[in-house]
């Protein structure tokens, strides 16, 4: 321990090495054995080729999901650092920046867009898509295939793959449970954070994660879109049971993870995770208020 703790002082200076340090003799450094791959892989079909089982995630005794529970402490947050580097300045160029990251991969295939198969749409038809969006744009999230589709209308123009709960569809409490209905984006954060900003109470830290950093945390990463739940007794306030069921309260996001090589299999606690650049995207693309539906039929 003390060798690994002077190598890491040598190495990071005196600052960097001092919290390094730190975490050493903490054992917070400890390498995950499911090594985190770099980069991010891009969806080439639509949604008859998406693959993913069912999934996802609930809350935590203050009424917070677990990949939230550090985000509703209350924290000290800090400005993120300044963007010196132009690799941040556009989600193209931060992905040219991360390591060993495929361009290829990166590439939404949206020029070429097969549109909706048939049973899709009768999936968003049956759930009122057209009473509440109409031509406008909104957010179709399938559980079945962990895919992301936003429309204008009924018409495709970006998708992505996700991931949803491990513990499946639900909207209960501490269920670890992704909640199903209809929800809208209330609030953003991470206007022109660098790409792997952690955020936490939706505040940017010091911290900026990078593929191949080694931690067992499930972070909040880079873009935070915070949903809130328009069913209420489903996804807003509480059910006939009397518990809590608001997606809100649960602290239901969408948002970047370290988790990219779990991206299209039910992996999170409750949240939809997507890569980084992806989110990046996605953020920018949807004001508030924008209409999101969760759905699965499975």
């Amino acid at each position: 321990m003390l060798e690994r703790l002077g190598k890491t002082l040598r190495q990071g200076g005196w600052r960097g090495g001092v919290i390094a340090g730190l975490a050493l003799l903490l054992g917070a450094c400890d390498v995950d054995p499911e090594h985190r791959r770099p980069g991010r892989d891009m969806v080439q079909q639509g949604y008859a080729a998406a693959e993913a089982p069912e999934s996802d995630r609930n809350v935590t005794p203050a009424d917070v999901s677990p990949e939230a529970t550090w985000d509703a402490s209350p924290v000290t947050t800090v400005q993120a650092p300044p963007l010196d580097d132009a690799a941040y300045a556009s989600p193209a160029m931060a992905h040219d920046d991360a390591p060993d990251a495929s361009r290829e991969d990166a590439m939404h295939n949206t020029d070429d867009n097969p549109g909706l198969p048939p049973e899709a749409l009768e999936t968003l038809i049956a759930h009122g898509w057209m009473d509440r969006v109409l031509s406008g744009l909104g957010v179709w999230v399938c559980v079945d295939t962990q895919m992301l589709y936003v429309l204008e209308g009924l018409e495709p123009i970006w998708q992505a793959r996700i991931a949803t709960a491990t513990a499946g569809t639900g909207a209960i409490a501490n269920s670890y449970q992704t909640p199903l209905g209809w929800h809208n984006v209330s609030e953003k954060f991470g206007d022109d954070a660098p790409w792997g900003q952690v955020f936490r109470a939706r505040g940017a830290t010091r911290e900026i994660w990078q593929p191949g950093d080694d931690t067992e945390e499930d972070l909040v990463l880079t873009r935070i879109l915070w949903l809130d739940g328009e069913e209420p007794g489903k996804n807003q306030g509480y059910n006939e049971a009397g518990q809590l069921v608001d997606s809100k309260r649960r602290y239901i996001y969408i948002h970047g993870t370290n988790g990219e090589a779990e991206i299209g299999t039910p992996s999170s606690h409750g949240c939809i995770r997507m890569y980084n650049d992806d989110v990046i995207e996605i953020y920018d693309m949807l004001p508030l208020g924008t209409p999101v539906l969760i759905t699965e039929t499975q």
